[in-house]
């Protein structure tokens, strides 16, 4: 599962490629496209009665939201996403401009954690990679929450099984590190590239 993931590392370096701002929109949009479907099918648990080629990038998006895995407060942001996707996709000779960029840089300042950085941004190709940017780090971040959790309950279940053989749990400050080191060490070996150092 891990072989192909595209980190934020690989992403920025895709935003970096000399590229059209066609080609930079589709390909980022498709990335973000792809961890959607990886959130989701680590977020929901039976996951194999939704077809997702059929549910939509904004669907996908209030999916997530409900199950409160991402933050209401970036809803607007996938929403101008979609919509910079969909101007490509009808009209492939589409520029982002100032007016687009604007709207997006006011998306943007609505996030607590892009406020300080987006007001450095004038340019509408910087504001536009910003946007993909900020979508992709949110997600990861999501999916790595969503990994710790449930690694979290394989760690938690292998204590408990042996603790049941002795009469008192012993739960000090210790043993949440060493709780939450073990979650971290097991997630590295299962998805080197997510959570390597």
């Amino acid at each position: 599962m891990d072989k192909d993931f595209v980190t934020s590392d690989d992403f920025v370096k895709l935003l970096e490629e000399p590229q059209e701002q066609l080609s930079l929109v589709i390909k980022s949009h498709y990335e973000i496209d792809t961890l959607l479907d990886r959130l989701l099918t680590v977020s929901i648990n039976n996951v194999d009665s939704l077809e997702m080629r059929r549910i939509s990038f904004i669907l996908k998006v209030d999916i997530l939201i409900s199950l409160g895995v991402i933050r209401p407060d970036f809803k607007k942001l996938f929403n101008n996403i979609n919509m910079i996707r969909n101007v490509y996709a009808h009209n492939p000779y589409s520029i982002f401009d100032s007016k687009q960029a604007e709207k997006s840089k006011t998306i943007l300042m609505q996030i607590d954690e892009s406020r300080s950085l987006v007001k450095e941004f004038t340019e509408p190709t910087d504001i536009l990679v910003f946007v993909f940017l900020n979508a992709y780090i949110f997600l990861e971040t999501a999916l790595k929450n969503q990994y710790r959790k449930i690694q979290g309950g394989v760690v938690l279940n292998k204590r408990i099984h042996k603790v049941l053989g002795t009469s008192t749990p012993r739960v000090s400050e210790a043993s949440i590190q060493s709780y939450h080191a073990e979650i971290e060490s097991n997630l590295q070996e299962i998805f080197p590239k997510l959570f390597g150092k």
